[in-house]
């Protein structure tokens, strides 16, 4: 009788196990029936299968991530949000992709206050995610918020720094606090990446308005400010030089700022990122290739020619970029 008795619960127990695997299996069979529908333009059967499993399991991160995926391709934005809003508490990959489209949606309804919270929160879950510190920064920026903005850029930059829009946005937070030397270092770094870009002509010409105007610019704080005096000398060198004065210019900018930030010993992102990354740029035998690839988008056949005759040099600035990892 004893052993009779010690059986009825493992008895119980094995039930228990063999229903809820039944359970799992059927939502599982029921999201997989769901995800070909939605494939296949099939929105009312793939809705269905989603409220079925969902019914099965309500806090199904999977389920619930799909789901409002599925709602938003449809253009349900309003009805995907109360399932998305479910992941905040999640931990998984399914929720943060859920609460970053969520996000968006907030963003793009002009709710920004609650884009930046749910982006916040899905950076709680995955704090290595480049584009959620990307998506905030935009949502910054769009409020004028341009310090949050840079500092956001700074650390999707940490992450991936070969991702050309990220330093054109770092470049534009920077632009809006005065700081137009970070500024042109940001946007060399964009053009150096993606230098046939649709934006790159937008940015050479951004960089060439701030040279043109820094007899007016004044630097007035410490830190980055600091450097805003080396943009009136490096375009004083340019006219000086007796060969190409782009180079010139940009390699007495990026070697007064490099020299500047490692004598004041800043260890402030744009001192370290980009100050020392120039800097030794500046010192290699790289310059020709830069300026030449930096400028494609203004003399593109001059340029492109140049690049085209010189594939050496070119594929030597392209080894420097990947040893030193932008």
């Amino acid at each position: 009788m004893k052993f009779l008795r010690l059986s009825i619960p493992l008895l119980l127990l094995s039930g228990y196990t063999f229903g809820q695997a039944t359970h799992n299996n059927r939502a599982d069979s029921l999201l997989s029936k769901a995800s070909t529908f939605g494939k296949a333009g099939k929105y009312a059967e793939a809705i269905s299968n989603y409220q079925q499993a969902l019914t099965l399991e309500p806090n199904n991160e999977k389920a619930l991530c799909q789901f409002g995926f599925l709602l938003h391709t449809a253009g349900k934005d309003a009805e995907a949000i109360p399932y998305l809003q479910k992941l905040t508490s999640g931990t998984s990959t399914y929720a943060v992709n859920g609460l970053n489209l969520l996000g968006s949606i907030y963003d793009n309804s002009k709710q920004t206050d609650k884009a930046i919270a749910t982006y916040t929160a899905a950076l709680q879950i995955d704090p290595k995610n480049r584009e959620l510190y990307y998506n905030v920064a935009l949502a910054y920026y769009k409020e004028l918020k341009f310090a949050a903005a840079e500092d956001n850029l700074a650390s999707a930059l940490k992450i991936d720094p070969s991702n050309a829009l990220t330093h054109r946005m770092y470049a534009l937070a920077a632009f809006h606090q005065g700081k137009n030397a970070a500024c042109i270092l940001a946007f060399c770094n964009f053009l150096l990446l993606d230098p046939q870009s649709p934006q790159a002509l937008e940015a050479y010409t951004n960089i060439e308005r701030i040279f043109a105007g820094s007899a007016g610019i004044k630097a007035t704080k410490p830190g980055v400010y600091a450097y805003e005096k080396y943009i009136l000398q490096a375009e004083a060198a340019s006219k000086k030089a007796t060969s190409d004065r782009i180079e010139a210019k940009f390699k007495t900018l990026f070697t007064l700022i490099g020299e500047a930030a490692q004598k004041q010993g800043s260890k402030d992102f744009f001192s370290i990122f980009y100050a020392d990354y120039f800097y030794k740029l500046a010192q290699s035998p790289n310059m020709p290739a830069f300026s030449h690839t930096i400028n494609l988008s203004v003399a593109k056949e001059a340029n492109s020619k140049w690049l085209t005759e010189h594939q050496q040099e070119v594929d030597s600035l392209k080894k420097w970029m990947e040893e030193n990892g932008h």
